[in-house]
């Protein structure tokens, strides 16, 4: 299990390098969004132990829904920082974290709402 967190944080970082090196981003750049990547990976694994797999209850609950938000909201932060260029104003970065998080959060209450309603109906076969 732990190979397979350092393989997907390696991963992770050599996906952003190229990306953010094809994207034209000087060398100083590259390494400051290359160092994000992990620290991506910590939130995402963070919020998974913090909220322990809230839908295994199979139902809404306020943390299911806090679970899925924060998931998202990292998830804007991590893009809005590697999509980050010097030459952008600050009111088009928090434009488009803006857009990003109106689209992330919903689709992943739609997720959340997927996986609850697969899930009874899992529980229901097994009656």
């Amino acid at each position: 299990m732990a190979l397979t967190n350092y393989a997907i944080v390696l991963g992770l970082c050599i996906v952003v390098g190229v990306a953010v090196t094809l994207a034209g981003d000087e060398p100083q750049t590259v390494a400051m969004k290359i160092l994000v990547a992990p620290l991506f990976w910590l939130a995402v694994k963070g919020l998974d132990g913090i909220y322990r797999r809230p839908i295994v209850e199979a139902r809404w609950t306020v943390r299911a829904v806090e679970h899925a938000v924060l998931q998202a909201l990292v998830l804007v932060a991590f893009i809005a920082v590697i999509a980050w260029r010097p030459d952008r104003s600050l009111a088009d970065l928090l434009l488009s974290c803006g857009v990003m998080a109106a689209l992330l959060v919903p689709y992943r209450l739609f997720e959340l709402k997927r996986n609850i309603s697969r899930l009874r109906s899992e529980q229901a076969l097994k009656r």
